[in-house]
């Protein structure tokens, strides 16, 4: 080993010359794996995260009342590509461009109304529906989902997030819902002879097949992926507290795993012409 003397370290030191990968100042490294001239930089480099720029700058979020404003927007951008009901719906502008969006609607599932808080808090129920913001964007679905939030009152509201499709509910885990276990998967039900979703719910199922000359029990069945489901209370401190005393579910640690990429499915021809019909 060749002996160098270095600005700021002794003689004695010997190894070889190389730069601090923090602060880049010279030193000798008398191990071959050594990075960093100290502790202070070797744990300054552990607490250093890659920084995002902040893209919530120029973001607003404004409750959409036509629904001529939301419904091509959702149509064209949600994996789903089929409308839904909803009772409020809110958008997520940039410098005045819609850019994202959020429905919350009423429950297909009357169980869920009447089970998650208990038959007193059933008109407070909504389940936010639908959900989407650009990629290239990655804090605005939390900014989104937490605005909207704040703007509703009091409800009591219910998510889901898909596991069919790779989903863990990251939106929800970083807006602090509460997460309470899988749902119980419901039914899809399907023409015999067509093989076309008739239903994804069991709610006026009998209504529906009757209305294309068939009974309930000649519609195929297909037992759905079970889903996380999350819920979050909001409005005043009294009410979420009350609420959130009535409870129904267990709450369960956050599941974990990261969220799957999805494609968007081609637009059928029901859905466009659902778009220049009011939403209920």
């Amino acid at each position: 080993m060749i002996a160098l003397t270095v600005t700021g370290l002794t003689a004695s030191e010997t190894g070889k010359r190389i730069h601090c990968q923090r602060c880049n100042m010279p030193f000798v490294a008398q191990r071959s794996t050594r990075k960093f001239c100290s502790d202070a930089c070797r744990m300054g480099s552990m607490r250093t995260r890659r920084k995002v720029k902040s893209v919530t700058v120029n973001l607003e979020v404004r409750e959409l009342f036509d629904p001529k404003q939301w419904k091509p927007f959702l149509l064209k951008r949600h994996y789903a590509r089929r409308l839904v009901g909803a009772r409020r719906a809110f958008g997520l502008f940039d410098n005045g461009k819609l850019v994202g969006c959020c429905l919350f609607s009423i429950p297909a599932s009357y169980t869920l109304c009447k089970g998650v808080c208990g038959p007193d808090y059933k008109p407070f129920v909504l389940e936010l529906s639908r959900l989407t913001t650009p990629r290239r964007m990655p804090n605005a679905a939390s900014f989104l989902v937490g605005r909207a939030l704040r703007l509703l009152g009091d409800h009591v509201v219910v998510s889901y997030a898909d596991a069919g499709v790779g989903h863990v509910g990251a939106i929800y885990q970083a807006t602090n819902w509460l997460y309470t276990g899988l749902s119980s998967g419901e039914f899809t039900y399907r023409h015999p002879a067509t093989g076309a979703v008739i239903a994804r719910t069991r709610r006026h199922i009998d209504e529906k097949a009757k209305a294309l000359g068939l009974t309930e029990q000649q519609l195929i069945r297909e037992r759905m992926v079970k889903k996380h489901r999350y819920v979050c209370f909001t409005g005043s401190k009294a009410f979420r507290r009350k609420a959130v005393e009535a409870l129904a579910y267990a709450i369960q640690p956050y599941p974990k795993g990261k969220s799957k990429r999805h494609r968007l499915r081609p637009l059928s021809t029901l859905a466009i012409a659902s778009t220049n019909k009011d939403t209920p």
